[in-house]
């Protein structure tokens, strides 16, 4: 989590939206965006305390490919949000909500009629907040990366 923490912050540059560094697999075009490195409209920035980050999240655009062990990958058809992480000394107080808003704020400014994640039953306070918002199982979504264990997929619809 500390090395995806410096490296969002290394990417941005204060401005939301610049891209990530590859993070070990191509995607091309397909980069994530940092979420909240960059000013919430009220001037907030909820993954920083005191200069310090304390939580980070990935928000991929629609259409984005993710490559397979077996080689042939998928893309996404709505944005999709990965690797949500808040600092264990920072949990409990809102940071991953406040991401997870800002995920959703922004896959609604872009025109998505919806929101997507895939998780495991073993982060089960994610699962809790992700419930919390809104977001149902989408068996449909899920995919197995290796023999017995299965990624759960979420949706989440969003509203004009």
């Amino acid at each position: 989590v500390g090395r995806l923490f410096e490296e969002c912050r290394d990417a941005a540059v204060g401005v939301d939206g610049h891209s990530l560094p590859n993070l070990g697999f191509d995607l091309g075009e397909q980069r994530p965006r940092c979420v909240l490195l960059g000013d919430l409209a009220d001037g907030k920035r909820p993954c920083e305390r005191e200069g310090r980050i304390v939580g980070a999240v990935l928000l991929y655009p629609a259409g984005a490919a993710f490559p397979a062990r077996d080689g042939a990958g998928a893309s996404t058809r709505w944005p999709e949000v990965r690797l949500l992480a808040v600092d264990p000394a920072e949990r409990g107080h809102g940071v991953g909500e406040e991401l997870m808003q800002a995920c959703i704020h922004r896959a609604r400014a872009a025109g998505a009629d919806a929101l997507t994640l895939h998780t495991t039953p073993m982060m089960a306070v994610a699962m809790r907040l992700y419930a919390r918002l809104g977001f149902v199982h989408v068996p449909e979504l899920d995919f197995e990366p290796a023999p017995g264990l299965t990624v759960r997929g979420f949706r989440l619809t969003l509203e004009p």
